[in-house]
């Protein structure tokens, strides 16, 4: 069972959004997902990719995606017959009325790497992965910490895998160790040589990735997509709750902001059945954590 979810903050229009994914990505299909039973209003909708869920929420105009949060692709030519041929279509698909963030070509790291925001203001990085390094899943959350957030991907990093069950570090690699030379006349300067330029980890045996941004960023984490936990009990909701929320101001429905500003929601496994009792849905919008007895 896949224990975080991302989810996708949208303004009314997520039936388009999950059709676009499902038609755009290689083993995705679009899956229902839960309506107000008093208006029967689309909520919330998912998108499964290749095994992976995403789910799309209609939240209304109060949150915006921005490139701090991404999806990495790999195309991993020992899992693909045409890995190269597979990527190129995605990205011709994503880049349609789209933003190209970093154009598609040859990198340091990869032969064929591109990012790009897609139509609906959510960014995917694009990467032919070298079959020579461990493998990765198809698709993976990226967290970029800028802003308020930046230098600190090392310390969220270790904070996350230490909270978390069945966590682990895998790569980590800083812009001094990639023979970046920040300015020195500017103690200031962005990246420091000790921060990192690419880190990926395990958290509940799920594949993420984080780095700090290498330019100066007017932007942080938002809402536009935030990371939906599931739990067995309100035990371990409340363990949960407890170590991640870090703004009160935030705490609304499940929802928390961490003491990076990235947002999380805290839900039992059975969500689906608590809503659909009757004022299932009405008692969580007067919650802030989730009391699963009051549902």
């Amino acid at each position: 069972m896949q224990k975080i979810v991302p989810h996708l903050w949208f303004d009314q229009n997520i039936r388009d959004a999950a059709d676009f994914y499902a038609s755009v990505f290689p083993h995705a299909h679009a899956v229902n997902g839960f309506s107000n039973p008093e208006t029967g209003e689309e909520v919330t909708a998912e998108v499964n990719i290749d095994g992976y869920r995403i789910a799309l929420i209609n939240g209304g105009p109060y949150a915006t995606p921005n490139p701090s949060i991404s999806f990495f692709l790999n195309f991993d030519p020992a899992q693909r017959s045409d890995a190269e041929g597979d990527l190129k279509r995605v990205w011709n698909d994503l880049t349609a009325d789209g933003e190209v963030l970093m154009e598609l070509g040859e990198y340091p790291f990869s032969k064929l790497y591109g990012w790009v925001t897609d139509r609906f203001g959510f960014s995917w990085q694009l990467m032919l992965t070298n079959p020579d390094n461990a493998p990765r899943p198809f698709i993976l959350p990226s967290l970029m910490f800028c802003g308020a957030a930046q230098g600190k991907a090392t310390e969220a990093v270790d904070f996350y895998t230490e909270l978390f069950n069945d966590a682990a570090l895998g790569n980590r690699v800083t812009y001094g160790a990639m023979g970046a030379a920040p300015d020195k006349n500017s103690p200031d300067s962005i990246p420091q040589l000790s921060d990192v330029a690419f880190s990926d980890f395990q958290l509940a045996e799920q594949w993420f990735a984080a780095m700090d941004s290498g330019v100066a960023q007017p932007f942080s984490f938002t809402p536009g997509v935030s990371l939906m936990l599931m739990v067995k009990d309100q035990a371990e909701l409340d363990r949960y709750w407890d170590a991640l929320s870090a703004n009160p101001e935030a705490e609304q429905c499940g929802w928390l902001e961490d003491k990076y500003r990235l947002s999380w929601q805290i839900a039992p496994q059975n969500l689906p059945e608590l809503l659909s009792r009757p004022q299932g849905f009405e008692n969580m919008l007067k919650m802030k954590k989730l009391i699963i007895d009051e549902f």
